[in-house]
């Protein structure tokens, strides 16, 4: 398997539309992820959607795949949901919240079904409470500080 290369917070950067990989070392492929779209400013559709606290929303497509193996990574199913995220403002300042009042921005059918079990294949919305303007997000499977993960910049 070759070398990762991982930007300053241990992130693997990411362009729209490139495949991430979640595997191991040994070489086995547990699940993909590809960011299709990012959003900036993005406008929630549900009337009842609370104004962003942080400046802006920014919505990811994300297409997701697990392998039939998904369970051999240690992790029953793929958790992937805004509370995954970590978040950077233009600066890099880390963000305290970046799931903000992202939550009920959109119907629910709209957003990434999580978990996603393994075999199974899913497409759909992750939506942050982003301050306005350049910024990133990485995701980080399980959340866990020390992790790396997929980082995308908007």
């Amino acid at each position: 398997m070759s070398s990762i290369d991982l930007n300053s917070r241990g992130n693997e950067p990411q362009q729209v539309g490139q495949t991430s990989v979640f595997g191991a070392a040994t070489g086995d492929k547990f699940a993909t992820l590809t960011a299709t779209k990012i959003q900036t400013n993005f406008k929630c559709t549900e009337p009842s959607a609370a104004p962003s606290v942080n400046g802006q929303f920014v919505a990811l497509t994300i297409n997701v795949t697990t392998g039939a193996n998904f369970a051999d990574s240690g992790w029953p199913n793929l958790a992937l949901t805004n509370a995954e995220f970590r978040g950077w403002d233009a600066s890099g300042k880390q963000l305290l919240d970046p799931v903000g009042n992202s939550m009920g921005c959109v119907k629910a059918s709209d957003l990434l079904k999580s978990p996603i079990e393994p075999g199974n294949s899913e497409s759909g919305l992750v939506i942050l409470d982003v301050p306005a303007g350049a910024g990133s997000a990485a995701f980080v499977v399980g959340g866990f500080e020390g992790s790396y993960g997929w980082e995308w910049h908007w």
